[in-house]
């Protein structure tokens, strides 16, 4: 085919140029605006076919909204939100399709679970679980609202405890003795007593362990031990027990070269030499502040929880005797 060239004269020019002026396209843009606002503003709820696969079409509403700043396009099942969509399905605004149920938020619930004192307690308490779970459903046409399916399963937490009025029991005091028979009578203030788990010559339980040591260095620990406390307090079984135990090792050693047993206890004692320990022992009861006035508070907290022992939990008042000293105390 043959084409035939147009001669473009000048009047075609300004035709042409008159047509694709700014002025000219600012216009024509203008009146295509208004014609769209006015179909837009007029136009009704239209049918849409739309399809879902290659052999089945489904109906959906095409929807205008325009507030003559925004305008709105929403497509929707032309039979509601559930309308053409398959069993168990519904239409999601956000998914702009036929969709199972979605997450559409996590909940949280709280429920009481079971609470018991602990053994040797009496009262009573109360626990509760927090738990999480899903809302699952839909956001449908036109606006969005929820439209519910169903909740996941709970997942819970552990039990938490909230209120308690656990308390230990009070123990129950020994018989008194005497021909009161009674069993409750207690002890008269300036009452003493001693604390068992403290270490102050071969009467107390304890004193020959460990074996193998003459009572004279086992008395010269728990002298020298004495002299470093602020009052005069003898050494408790755990700390007698280490140091002897500590002093022993060092006098074996002298003695496996020769040295006799008093001579090696006594070269291993002093500073200096072999051992250390009397320094050493100092040492560790001053990083306790046994030396100091203050110590006093931790001797009357030793001395209550023996009197809780001996007469039961709270039922009388007991401090270390200052008076008396090594491991004795008193009921105030």
């Amino acid at each position: 085919m043959m084409s035939t060239p147009v001669q473009c004269t000048k009047s075609r020019q300004k035709g042409i140029q008159t047509v694709l002026s700014p002025r000219n396209r600012w216009i024509r843009s203008i009146t295509f605006a208004a014609m769209l606002f006015t179909a837009v503003a007029n136009a009704q709820v239209q049918p849409l076919m739309v399809p879902e696969n290659e052999d089945t079409l489904s109906k959906a509403d095409v929807e205008f909204q325009t507030d003559l700043k925004e305008l709105n396009f929403n497509v929707s099942p032309q039979s509601g939100h559930s309308g053409g969509c398959s069993s168990g399905q519904n239409w999601d605004i956000n998914q702009g399709q036929c969709v199972s149920a979605l997450k559409l938020r996590t909940e949280t619930t709280t429920r009481s679970c079971s609470c018991s004192c602990s053994s040797g307690q009496t009262g009573s308490c109360t626990s509760r679980q927090t738990g999480t779970y899903s809302v699952m459903g839909w956001r449908i046409p036109p606006s969005g609202v929820e439209l519910v399916s169903h909740n996941t399963t709970t997942s819970w937490g552990s039990c938490q405890r909230v209120t308690s009025t656990c308390k230990d029991a009070p123990t129950s005091p020994p018989p008194s003795s005497g021909g009161g028979g009674s069993g409750s009578s207690l002890p008269a203030s300036g009452t003493n007593f001693v604390v068992s788990a403290w270490i102050c010559g071969k009467g107390d339980s304890g004193y020959s362990s460990p074996a193998g040591i003459p009572d004279q260095f086992r008395n010269q620990l728990i002298s020298g031990y004495r002299a470093f406390s602020a009052y005069d307090r003898c050494p408790e079984a755990a700390g007698y027990s280490y140091w002897l135990g500590q002093w022993k090792a060092a006098a074996d050693k002298l003695i496996a070269q020769g040295v006799t047993q008093h001579m090696a206890y006594s070269r291993s004692w002093h500073a200096g030499n072999e051992g250390n320990i009397k320094a050493r022992m100092d040492a560790g009861a001053a990083e306790n502040g046994e030396h100091l006035s203050s110590s006093i508070t931790q001797l009357d907290k030793t001395c209550q929880e023996e009197a809780d022992k001996k007469y039961g939990k709270g039922r009388v008042k007991a401090v270390f005797d200052k008076a008396k000293k090594g491991a004795t105390c008193k009921v105030s």
